[in-house]
This record gives structure tokens, sequence and C-alpha cells, in this order.
């Protein structure tokens, strides 16, 4: 019985490697900041679509507001803005090893949020408490 197993451990070698190999990360070509007065909206150009279950979003106590894409990466200088619209007090954007970061410092909280995907585009709507 122990033979068998051995027999297919090169097989299941190969596969996990490749798969970790050739996994593939989404590219973020550029971010786009609009406030309105119930909010602010994220629209994101992205190279290709991702999955609901690899992005999240939560509103720190220290008044920033963090956006995680995971499997996702972006050039942070290229991406930076310039300027904020009215109620962004800062802006910044981290790369990690296995995400991509994006963090608000708004002058109002948050309430909640929500993500709206089409095929190459991410919109993120964050609405005032």
């Amino acid at each position: 019985m122990q033979k068998n197993i051995f027999r297919y451990t090169p097989l299941l070698f190969s596969l996990s490697f490749s798969s970790i190999l050739f996994s593939k990360n989404i590219t973020i070509d550029s971010i786009d900041l609009k406030t309105k007065s119930n909010g602010v909206i994220i629209t994101m150009n992205i190279d290709s679509g991702i999955d609901e279950n690899d992005i999240t979003a939560w509103q720190a106590n220290s008044g920033w507001f963090y956006i995680t894409l995971y499997k996702a990466v972006g050039d942070v200088q290229g991406l930076k803005c310039e300027g904020f619209p009215p109620g962004i007090i800062d802006f910044q954007l981290i790369q990690g090893d296995e995400s991509f970061q994006i963090g608000l410092r708004l002058k109002r909280q948050i309430e909640n949020h929500d993500f709206t995907f089409d095929e190459n585009m991410l919109n993120i709507n964050l609405r005032y408490s």
C-alpha cells in the first residue's frame, strides 16, 4: 500500500508547485477617487476580474479606512494621487507580498461599503455614517 503513495508523490508535488508558480495576480492599472455628499467612490481599472472573496475593507479607530485586494499588484508610485478630493485627508498605497492595500484617512467615518464588479473595473462605494 505504501508503494502506491510514493509512486504518486512526484505527481502531487509537481501539481502543487505548478499551481503556486502559475497563479495569476491581478494588476491594478488606475485608481480614481471621487467624493460625494454621502461618501466616497473609488474606481479601479484592473487587468482581469477579481474574486469577491479576494477583497476586504474595514474602518480603523485611527480614522483610516483600509481596502485590501488579495492576489493583486500595482505600481505604488505610479498610482499615487497628486491631490485629494474634499473629505480625504490622506491616501496611501501599500504593496505586500500577497496583497495590495489602499488606505484612506477621511474627515468622516464610513458606516458601510460595497463592491461592484465589472469585467475590468472594480467600484468601491464608501458611505458616511
